[in-house]
Formats: structure tokens, C-alpha cells, sequence
């Protein structure tokens, strides 16, 4: 019960606080890669509103059908495109320069290739557009090698505008961890 009332919230409140306290403003269009349930994507929905759009991306069918039934409860879903990957990396299908955020958590651990992947998110952000990550440092330790990853964002032309250590939701259940705010430069 506890935890469904926690996921509830996260949803309907402390996830659209902790996205606005981030970046993310009403008319945004927000790509959320490795969408999951919809941890994220139905928050940002939320956050940006009528004008806004929210691209919710993943490979798994059953996720997406997930996160397309949470986003129709919760009068969302026509703010949203569902998006089914083949496991791809490069975004190809998306315009350049057509994302103001792009948001990747928990996803890292489970992509081959950091640099193309990057560079591809390079191109679909806006000039100044935001990156936001959580390599899930804490729910999946040393899974992601943050000096690595740093690296691999500097050379994507992407810059650190800070850190912030919360309690987010980590699939069905709510944790602590970091996530890493980047600016496209």
C-alpha cells in the first residue's frame, strides 16, 4: 500500500517537481530513451503540458503498452507518442535539432555504444538542450564507469551544468541515486 501510494506521488507530483526543478518547462518536447513503465515519461507529460510533447522510446512492447495505459488513466496519452525501438542506438528516426530534453535513466548499463549513442542525442537536442542521466550508480554499482562516461560526453559536445543526489523512482519502487544534468554546447 505504502508503495503504491509512493509511486502514485511520484507520478502525479514529486516526479513533475523534480523535472521542473531540472529544466524541464511546459511546451518542452522531452525524449525519454529507455522509457521503461513510465517512471519518467508520464511526469514530463505532465510538466509540458498541452503545447509540450513527450516521446517515450523503448524496445519492450509490453513497457510501452505499460507506460501508454498509465499515460490514457491519467488523460496524458495524446501528449505522448509511443515509440518501439529494434534495440537501436542512433535515433535515427527523429529530426535534428527537434528534442528540448532528452532524458536517459537507468539505461546506460544496457547500451553497447556510448559514443554513437551520444552523438546521436547530440543531434536530436536543440542548441543549449539538456541531457539529463542517471547511470543508476547506486541501484546498479559499477555497472556504469562514471569517468568514462564523462569523457564520452565531453567529446559528444555535451558540459556538466551540475549533479543532484534525490530519491527517484527505479522501476517499481523508489531509491536514492544521482542524476547528472548536461547542456548540448
Amino acid at each position: 500500500m505504502k508503495r503504491n501510494r509512493e509511486i502514485r506521488d511520484w507520478l502525479d507530483h514529486s516526479g513533475p517537481a523534480f523535472l521542473r526543478e531540472l529544466g524541464v518547462k511546459e511546451g518542452d518536447t522531452v525524449l525519454d530513451f529507455g522509457c521503461g513503465i513510465g517512471s519518467y515519461a508520464i511526469p514530463a507529460a505532465r510538466v509540458t503540458g498541452e503545447k509540450g510533447r513527450v516521446l517515450a522510446v523503448d524496445r519492450s512492447g509490453i513497457h510501452l503498452r505499460s507506460v501508454r495505459s498509465r499515460a490514457r488513466r491519467a488523460n496524458l496519452e495524446d501528449r505522448m507518442e509511443f515509440v518501439k525501438t529494434g534495440g537501436e542506438e542512433h535515433l535515427d528516426r527523429f529530426e535534428s535539432d527537434s528534442c528540448d530534453v532528452v532524458l536517459v535513466f537507468d539505461v546506460l548499463q544496457h547500451l553497447g555504444d556510448w559514443a554513437g549513442f551520444l552523438s546521436a542525442v547530440s543531434r536530436v537536442l536543440v542548441p543549449h538542450g539538456l541531457l539529463l542521466v542517471n547511470p543508476s550508480i547506486d541501484s546498479h554499482p559499477g555497472k556504469v564507469d562514471i569517468d568514462k562516461l564523462a569523457e564520452t560526453l565531453d567529446a559528444a559536445g555535451f558540459g556538466e551544468n551540475g549533479r543532484t543526489r534525490r530519491r527517484l523512482m527505479h522501476y517499481k519502487h523508489m531509491t536514492e541515486d544521482t542524476v547528472f544534468v548536461y547542456g548540448r554546447v
